[in-house]
């Protein structure tokens, strides 16, 4: 049986942000894993510009879904591009977003496991032997882009099978990090964004997966609202050296 963990209110002060601000110019809605870099976007966006950023944080599934059924954002940031594909309604031209960094995945140990810490994942087959009860945390891969990453490393390392009664679901990725900060599991694949942030890291050691056992996710954008010169002044500070030297020292490779 798959294990499912709720959401502990705690998550929402370690990982995520989610604003509400009065008289906002942009409501943007964005993937968990940007719930380390992108609230250090919005402040040099919102220190250059005046402009006000109202974040919300999810799924990108699940926001998806919010907005083919109507919510008020003007902006979307996706873990993929496949998530964008999803909000065309019927009848309706498809949307194209556009790519703006590489998602990466990585392992992360809490720092009291004597496993090893290997790019294959080889170490996890090790745990589950010795102790019945091992848990890994990953993001819901029906939901949430990381978590299908995930899968495909654990498939093609021949896991998936093996661990499929010690999985612990996060409804989205900055979920599956707070289980993995709080020593709710005994490992966790998570975006490197995330796993890299420095209070996790300091929690456990942590490894880049081996890029051979699944494939770096796109990560897109899309203006939902064209006629706000605001939002495509957020949209194209998205796309300027400074944002992209920002993503690289936090998890993620350039497209």
């Amino acid at each position: 049986m798959v294990v499912m963990m709720r959401l502990n209110a705690v998550l929402v002060l370690f990982f995520l942000v989610t604003s509400t601000v009065s008289g906002s110019d942009i409501s943007l809605a964005a993937s968990s894993n940007l719930s380390v870099v992108l609230p250090k976007v919005i402040t040099l966006f919102e220190n250059e510009t005046g402009h006000i950023v109202n974040l919300s944080l999810g799924s990108s599934r699940n926001i998806a879904h919010q907005l083919r059924r109507g919510a008020p954002y003007d902006m979307f940031l996706s873990a993929d591009e496949a998530s964008i594909g999803k909000i065309r309604k019927p009848g309706a031209s498809a949307l194209n977003g556009t790519v703006y960094a590489l998602g990466k995945l990585c392992l992360f140990l809490p720092k009291s496991s004597d496993l090893v810490l290997a790019a294959d994942l080889s170490g996890l087959r090790v745990g589950l032997a010795q102790r019945p009860l091992f848990k890994i945390a990953i993001a819901n891969p029906e939901i949430a882009p990381y978590g299908e990453l995930a899968r495909q490393a654990l498939k093609a390392s021949n896991l998936w099978d093996y661990f499929k009664n010690a999985l612990v679901f996060g409804d989205n990725a900055a979920q599956a990090a707070f289980f993995a900060a709080t020593n709710s599991v005994d490992a966790a694949l998570l975006p490197c964004s995330l796993a890299q942030f420095s209070k996790l890291r300091d929690r456990g050691r942590v490894i880049e997966v081996s890029g051979k056992l699944y494939t770096r996710v796109a990560q897109a954008m899309v203006m939902l609202n064209k006629d706000s010169q605001s939002v495509r002044s957020f949209f194209d500070f998205m796309q300027t050296t400074q944002v992209q030297q920002l993503l690289l020292t936090n998890g993620y490779s350039l497209p």
